[in-house]
């Protein structure tokens, strides 16, 4: 893991001499993975069983990271009838490596959200019409993961959209990455006004004020130097954007982890029924 992280980082920031702001930015850069999977909780709320995607591309220090962390969970227990039920739900999780020093990284999951499990009862896509680039962005290798939340009607139609993080992969001033942020930013909304998608018709899901899904846009640049394009397993250095506070996003989904969402194209709709009693990042 050591020496795939140290390239990583190493390309993130060595394109040019660092000035003392930038210098300082470096300093927050973070590399880390989005793993998923599956996870089953018991009546009283404790961790019956889980399941990880693809685990033979994953590292064996993060496989190994993740099963003392998930089987240590506690979870609210989940009503049904009044009757306390075991529930399934699909799980996705952001581990983190922080450089301790010259030679260490530290492991933890940053991150954990916990989505619908039913195709059935999941909001999908109808269409989704990609960002334009911004040509500024482009011209000065400017690439990242613009992180949105959207609202969206019982017709199928985006009711309100929103950024709740912006993460990108070149180190700069914090002036400058501001201004790529918002161009990243304000490209992804754009392209998310005109996105259209299918909505369950059931009479609880279409009544329901919950229709919130996470939508991770992914502008992506190949870097030089890498051989191959980032894949699941793979790390992905970044400098972390500040988190936005949206005021009409639900309570459970602002207690979610905005980047803690899979980058697989698919729209990623909260289950609000899984609620960890000490998320990560609490402590």
């Amino acid at each position: 893991m050591k020496c795939s992280l140290w390239l990583l980082l190493g390309l993130l920031i060595s394109s040019s001499a660092l000035a003392a702001n930038e210098y300082q930015v470096a300093k927050r850069v973070e590399a880390s993975m989005v793993v998923t999977g599956s996870i089953v909780v018991n009546p009283d709320g404790s961790v019956n069983s889980y399941t990880l995607d693809k685990q033979d591309k994953l590292p064996s220090s993060v496989v190994a990271l993740i099963d003392k962390t998930v089987q240590s969970w506690k979870f609210r227990p989940i009503f049904t009838d009044g009757k306390p039920e075991t529930a399934k739900a699909v799980m996705s999780l952001r581990i983190l490596a922080r450089k301790l020093d010259d030679d260490r990284f530290a492991l933890s999951v940053a991150g954990a959200s916990f989505g619908k499990d039913a195709p059935d009862q999941s909001i999908t896509y109808v269409e989704r019409k990609p960002p334009r680039y911004p040509p500024s962005a482009l011209d000065s290798w400017v690439s990242g993961i613009v992180y949105l939340d959207i609202l969206v009607s019982p017709q199928g139609t985006v009711d309100q959209a929103a950024i709740e993080q912006i993460d990108l992969r070149k180190v700069a001033s914090d002036d400058q990455m501001k201004v790529w942020r918002n161009m990243l930013g304000e490209a992804a909304l754009k392209a998310a006004t005109s996105w259209t998608f299918h909505v369950p018709q059931s009479a609880d899901f279409a009544s329901a004020t919950n229709r919130v899904v996470r939508v991770p846009v992914n502008f992506n640049l190949v870097v030089p130097g890498a051989t191959k394009p980032a894949e699941y397993g793979d790390w992905d250095g970044y400098v972390p954007g500040p988190v936005q506070h949206i005021a009409w996003l639900p309570a459970i989904s602002s207690d979610r982890s905005a980047d803690a969402v899979p980058n697989n194209g698919l729209a990623f709709q909260d289950d609000e029924r899984f609620v960890l009693l000490d998320p990560p990042g609490d402590g």
